[in-house]
């Protein structure tokens, strides 16, 4: 079974957003998806993660990881799916691949 394991390179932060402090506005990320066999596949990106919710606002200094990830995944929708569809063909083509590279017989 495929594991897929999120790295937040970076946030993007407005310093001030509507009366608050040290908002995130977006994050970079890496997706590696990882078969359990050695094989693995890797996608980088940007998620806009929206505006914030001053009701339910975290300061920046109080954030955690799986909040973070939660955001960009309900940010990402389906386009999610779609991109561990690729990561799972990436793998697939490792696993299976149609072109190999060999060695001249000489």
């Amino acid at each position: 079974m495929t594991t897929y394991t999120w790295q937040f390179v970076k946030l993007d932060v407005f310093p001030t957003y509507n009366g608050l402090t040290d908002v995130v506005e977006s994050a970079t990320w890496r997706l590696t998806a990882d078969d359990g066999l050695g094989h693995l596949a890797t996608a980088y990106g940007e998620q806009a993660v929206g505006p914030p919710d001053p009701q339910n606002f975290t300061p920046f200094a109080n954030l955690t990881f799986n909040q973070v990830q939660g955001w960009v995944e309900a940010a990402m929708g389906s386009e999610l799916a779609v991109l561990q569809a690729a990561l799972d063909q990436q793998i697939a083509d490792q696993v299976t691949p149609e072109i190999v590279q060999m060695a001249p017989p000489w």
